[in-house]
């Protein structure tokens, strides 16, 4: 990584004359790849904070850059979703939808809170069946549905 007005190197000092990664980084328990994608920079007590400041914007926004080019960001994405069975692919992270991403978010509340969306709707149609009118209440409801994705973008 090269950064004008900022001084990094890749790896440790430790490992600097060579190509192996950072024993140091592997007993801290880095793996392999982790340790060799490591970049240090010199902090001396001369150093501002407005200086370190500088410097994270400028590596921020470098590897946001970079991840924007890089395919295995995605992969990396897409490798996370697979893992826990939420099936998505390429182009849907290119080219996200509203109902693939209602799946993604249905998917993420049965994992976390261990909640699906059938057994969410259950509570809303059994009061739907103690209404004296349900239809105007289920119209209201898709109302309601629609206006939340509008203004939250969902």
């Amino acid at each position: 990584m090269a950064l004008k007005e900022v001084a990094l190197s890749s790896g440790s000092a430790c490992t600097s004359a060579s190509l192996e990664p950072s024993y140091v980084l592997r007993a801290l328990g880095a793996d392999d790849e982790t340790a060799h994608s490591s970049i240090r920079f010199g902090i001396g007590r001369f150093t501002t904070e407005e200086e370190v400041d500088f410097v994270v914007d400028r590596v921020v926004s470098h590897v946001d850059k970079l991840r924007e080019m890089s395919p295995l960001w995605e992969m990396d994405i897409l490798e996370c979703l697979n893992d826990m069975q939420i099936p998505f692919t390429e182009e849907d992270l290119s080219k996200p939808t509203s109902n693939k991403m209602q799946l993604v978010y249905e998917a993420f509340m049965d994992i976390v809170m261990g909640v699906t969306s059938e057994q969410y709707e259950q509570p809303v149609q059994r009061v739907l069946e103690e209404l004296e009118y349900p239809d105007i209440e289920q119209l209201k409801k898709v109302k309601n549905a629609q206006t939340d994705k509008m203004v939250g973008g969902g």
